[in-house]
């Protein structure tokens, strides 16, 4: 069963800039997340203040998520390039 996805405000704000060619592979992306949330291999931020917070590279960007097991929901938080990701 495939997750809902939720799209935080600064992530639509972030992508204004962002090429379209790289909008669509990130929506391929996030869908294929949704589809496969409990096999996908989700990579954790390190640092304390952001436990739960999962990143997904695709190609020179990085989108920040959050997982909500229980209501079955992915809330997208934002999108960066690697440059300014973890800044």
């Amino acid at each position: 069963m495939a997750f809902l996805l939720k799209y935080e405000p600064r992530f639509f704000k972030e992508a204004v800039g962002i090429p379209i060619h790289d909008l669509t592979r990130i929506k391929t992306h996030l869908e294929a997340l949704a589809q496969s949330v409990r096999s996908f291999s989700h990579l954790p931020l390190k640092e304390a203040r952001f436990r739960g917070i999962y990143r997904l590279r695709v190609g020179d960007r990085r989108v920040f998520y959050f997982i909500d097991w229980k209501l079955e929901e992915i809330t997208i938080l934002s999108v960066k390039h690697r440059s300014e990701a973890y800044r």
